[in-house]
């Protein structure tokens, strides 16, 4: 992999590669970490998502019980007034 870059020496050119090399393993580990920190937000996220749409089931299931109780008492009344 010749970059076009003259060096002076072996050790210049050694030198040259493992700086450049530095480079691009601290990018790695910094995308790394950015990819850590996403997914551990990610998991926070969809953790909160979970808990709320559980509240929100609850929530839609005792509306229902209330609807569905009070078109119960509205039809008892109902029947028991007509009866008289």
């Amino acid at each position: 992999m010749d970059d076009g870059k003259p060096f002076g020496s072996m050790e210049e050119e050694r030198s040259y590669w493992k700086e450049l090399a530095a480079k691009y393993k601290e990018c790695a580990d910094n995308a790394q970490e950015e990819l850590r920190e996403f997914q551990e937000g990610s998991r926070e996220y969809e953790a909160e998502l979970e808990m709320q749409l559980q509240q929100m089931e609850t929530r839609n299931r005792d509306l229902l019980s209330e609807t569905t109780g009070s078109g119960r008492r509205s039809s008892l009344h109902d029947h028991l007034s007509g009866g008289l």
